[in-house]
């Protein structure tokens, strides 16, 4: 999401969610969001003949708003990809700040067949109780922690115990934030076999990305991901 403003040039949802959110046009952001990410998402696995899951960031206001998943299953009936392909990515501390109607939001998303991922692992709350009672398909360990690895032993031993855990929970565990070559193979060790980061992309266009699936497909490449 880039907002192109006329005066301060291309910019980053840092700069305008909060606005966004305070002004209450988050919302018609968030339905305009899913909408073009279920199009997008189709239209280059068609292109490329590749069976794409895209995962999109939700905003706290946007994932507390009454009637969300309802609205989200209603997309979904009219979408050109189905619900499991679609995985709506939430920070931890949205979630925790009210569990009972995180569960719930969950559960309904869930029913729709729409996957939910943890963004930002372990710079929210400091106790795991809640990682058993939400119904969350993916744990994605934040970036300050892999950007130490390699130079603090403590970052390094901390991403294994998440990796672990993730795996003892049969969840789906993602490497954020990934930059150099290093990172990757201490990751592959610890058992963390799925990541993004600059090391293999930065953000594309669509015709740009589409491009460079491509080009990994006929290589015979596996997964192709941006940051």
């Amino acid at each position: 999401m880039r907002w192109n403003h006329p005066h301060r040039g291309i910019l980053t949802p840092d700069a305008f969610i909060e606005l966004a959110e305070g002004s209450g046009e988050i919302a018609n952001i968030g339905r305009w969001v899913l909408g073009q990410a279920c199009e997008l998402a189709a239209t280059i696995s068609r292109q490329t003949g590749t069976s794409m899951t895209i995962g999109v960031n939700v905003s706290a206001s946007d994932f507390r708003r009454p009637g969300f998943a309802d609205e989200v299953a209603a997309l979904l009936e009219h979408a050109p990809i189905p619900a499991e392909r679609l995985k709506l990515e939430l920070t931890e501390s949205v979630l925790v700040d009210d569990v009972r109607s995180a569960i719930k939001t969950l559960d309904q998303l869930h029913r729709t067949g729409v996957k939910s991922a943890i963004d930002d692992f372990g710079t929210g709350y400091s106790s795991l109780s809640y990682l058993q009672d939400l119904p969350v398909d993916v744990l994605k360990i934040d970036q300050s922690f892999i950007r130490d690895i390699g130079t603090d032993p403590r970052s390094e031993a901390i991403v294994q115990a998440v990796v672990a855990l993730g795996q003892a929970l049969g969840l789906d565990v993602v490497a954020e934030g990934i930059e150099r070559a290093q990172q990757a193979r201490v990751l592959r060790l610890a058992g963390c076999r799925r990541g993004q980061g600059y090391y293999f992309g930065r953000p594309l266009e669509p015709a740009k990305f589409r491009q460079q699936l491509e080009a990994s497909n006929r290589l015979g490449g596996g997964q192709c991901r941006t940051a």
